[in-house]
């Protein structure tokens, strides 16, 4: 094994000091000033910020299950694009599973990607598995850390299912338990919460 899985949030940009956050909420900044590390951070927030948009627009108008629903298909899309633009990486064929260093591997690439929480997920793996822990949430979650509506923080959950659910596609070995969930216990059979955390076994150990 030799994928060293990165262990701080701090090698990604987009990290700007609450001050400076509440400077650019308040648009009480100079344009020439602005840096990548100030745009990194809004349009992360922005993203999570559109999303609960929609989620909260479907809830109100079709219910709550339809608005669950609709975070599962984000989950499900966004798990197939990046769990098969990786998997295209590595060349593997159509159910062809990835080992537990690779599986932790393409964790870490799928946080950089999305943006300045998303930085907060880190990973690892032995032989046979890879887990992953999460202490802020790019989508939701009812920590402090969260991108997450007070109204809306149950329903982040179900985007979790809708991405394991696509990864399993892609890779029918995969047995994923949910042991820590920050936003609804209950949808995803965690044990705990406080922070969302997972193991994923490449074999047929573990839970559905």
């Amino acid at each position: 094994m030799s994928y060293q899985p990165y262990v701080s949030h701090e090698v990604f940009p987009g990290h700007i000091s609450e001050a400076r956050q509440r400077q650019l909420a308040a648009y009480d900044f100079t344009v020439t000033d602005v840096t990548g590390d100030d745009l990194v951070w809004v349009l992360s927030k922005a993203v999570a910020g559109t999303a609960y948009t929609a989620l909260r627009y479907v809830r109100d108008k079709f219910g709550q299950e339809a608005a669950q629903e609709l975070a599962r298909q984000f989950g499900y899309e966004g798990g197939q694009s990046i769990f098969g633009t990786y998997r295209a990486r590595l060349g593997l064929e159509p159910g062809e599973p990835l080992t537990a260093e690779q599986f932790a591997e393409f964790q870490d690439y799928a946080h950089a990607m999305m943006g300045v929480d998303a930085a907060y997920s880190f990973s690892d793996y032995d032989d046979e598995k890879a887990w992953v822990s999460r202490k802020r949430c790019f989508f939701g979650g009812s920590s402090p850390f969260t991108n997450a509506p007070s109204d809306l923080e149950d329903i982040c959950a179900y985007a979790d299912l809708g991405f394991v659910s696509a990864y399993k596609e892609l890779q029918p070995t995969l047995r994923w338990e949910n042991t820590h969930n920050m936003a609804n216990q209950v949808t995803t059979n965690a044990s705990s919460g406080a922070i969302c955390a997972s193991i994923f076994w490449m074999g047929s150990r573990g839970t559905a």
